[in-house]
């Protein structure tokens, strides 16, 4: 496997480490975050903020590029996409 490919599978793993936590979590995110958006770093919550700008920008603040963290909208509604 070459660097990319590393770093891709990396990538991955992260993203579904975070998915994991974010599921297991879900009720106490709910109680805490009801209709915000959150931003997911190490298996916790790193920012928050009602809007999506709001969260860039508090995530820029913080020297933290949002490509990097997973982001989250938190309501008890169901989406249907």
């Amino acid at each position: 496997m070459g660097k990319r490919e590393l770093d891709e599978l990396a990538f991955l793993n992260r993203a579904e480490k975070e998915l994991n936590w974010f599921g297991a979590n879900y009720d106490n995110l709910i109680s805490k975050y009801e209709s915000e958006f959150i931003a997911i770093s190490g298996g916790s919550v790193i920012a928050s903020s009602r809007t999506m700008d709001g969260l860039v920008a508090t995530l820029k603040r913080k020297n933290v590029d949002p490509c990097s963290v997973m982001t989250k909208y938190i309501t008890k509604a169901a989406i249907i996409l």
